[in-house]
């Protein structure tokens, strides 16, 4: 199970984690060959609350990022120095729209903001007082142009900077909760064998007819009774319990990933997260049928140097599997030797990067 965040003690519980990955030596740190196959493991996400008309999700997004901050101010305490950097970094995102002007989706997501009277932390670029108000804030800097092609007179892209959003560094929370886990006294077990889900062990209710899960069964044979069986495996969970399929299914979007040499000042600092926002470009306008498809996404640089650019268009899946009749998609990555999948040095000696796709549930 790859999403050992997701677990955590309830009650007198004891808890127990499985995991296929050995991240007790890995420490959960990313690979550049693909083969810990888990979207946590991975240098940030982006972490916004912007979401249109789904106001649910723009509240369980604020509830998260006050967790965040939590988490930050409680890491500030801890001994070790490693473990005092702050795991949500909120630099801002720039939404750039598809055309000079604020498209549907744009609208509605303002509308929400608005509505929960945050609309104060979003900065439109053409707004003047928006703009006022940014210089004010500290974060007109960030409010960057990108020209039209073609575009006579000359216009630029219409955009949205959002003082909420950010990214989290997902490696590295999950290796800081991997500790406080062990702290409450949690159990892990890693690796191919005694790691690795095989099935569920199940008991029938005789009342109903109805199954119950009361335990695992991992590779190396062992049987593991619960009173509780979590499956927090995220789009690896339909190979778990493939009856999720109808429910969960993967895609792959593409994802490249420069590195930017410390000595070269210039680029160093420009793509710092204090000088650089993350931003996303919804490439293509609302369709006729009302859906909204393709963006293109980068994130501030690392403290390693690393920059990641990704591309969400029209939703690309994986190869597929079938259960009783029915078709799973599978978040398996290409192997290492197909060309999706390839490492190569820069000319220019700036670094290196990493093409690769990227699945999500």
């Amino acid at each position: 199970m790859s999403e050992t965040k997701s677990v955590a003690i309830v009650g007198e519980y004891r808890v127990t984690v499985f995991d296929r990955y050995r991240y007790d030596e890995t420490n959960y740190a990313p690979d550049l060959d693909g083969i810990t196959q888990a979207a946590s493991v991975d240098h940030n996400k982006i972490f916004r609350a912007s979401y249109g008309t789904k106001l649910h999700y723009q509240r369980l997004a604020m509830e998260s990022r006050a967790a965040w901050e939590k988490i930050n101010e409680n890491r500030r305490q801890e001994e070790d120095e490693r473990d005092q950097s702050s795991l949500f970094n909120g630099c801002g995102m720039l939404r750039v729209q598809p055309t000079a002007d604020l498209d549907p989706l744009e609208r509605e997501t303002l509308s929400n903001f608005e509505r929960d009277c945050l609309r104060y932390t979003q900065f439109v670029k053409s707004d003047s007082a928006d703009r006022k108000r940014a210089a004010e804030l500290g974060w007109d800097a960030k409010l960057l142009d990108f020209e039209i092609p073609q575009a006579l007179p000359v216009q630029t892209y219409e955009a949205v900077l959002d003082s909420l959003a950010g990214f989290t560094k997902c490696s590295e929370a999950c290796a800081y909760f991997y500790k406080l886990a062990l702290r409450q006294g949690v159990t892990f077990h890693f690796g191919p064998e005694k790691g690795a889900f095989d099935s569920i062990i199940e008991e029938s209710l005789s009342a109903s007819g109805q199954k119950k899960a009361v335990g695992v069964k991992t590779k190396d044979g062992v049987s593991h009774k619960a009173d509780v069986v979590v499956i927090a495996a995220g789009s690896f969970s339909t190979q778990l319990l493939p009856d999720l399929s109808y429910h969960l299914e993967s895609s792959a979007g593409s994802v490249v990933t420069f590195k930017v040499n410390k000595n070269d000042s210039a680029l160093w600092d420009k793509y710092s997260p204090e000088r650089f926002p993350v931003i996303a470009w919804r490439s293509a306008p609302r369709n006729p049928i009302g859906k909204d498809t393709g963006s293109v996404y980068v994130l501030p640089r690392t403290t390693e140097g690393l920059i990641k650019i990704g591309f969400r268009g029209i939703k690309v899946h994986p190869p597929v599997l079938w259960h009783r009749w029915k078709l799973i998609r599978t978040p398996s990555l290409p192997t290492f030797n197909s060309p999706l999948l390839r490492q190569a040095s820069s000319k220019k000696g700036n670094g290196r990067f990493l093409c690769h796709p990227r699945t999500a549930a």
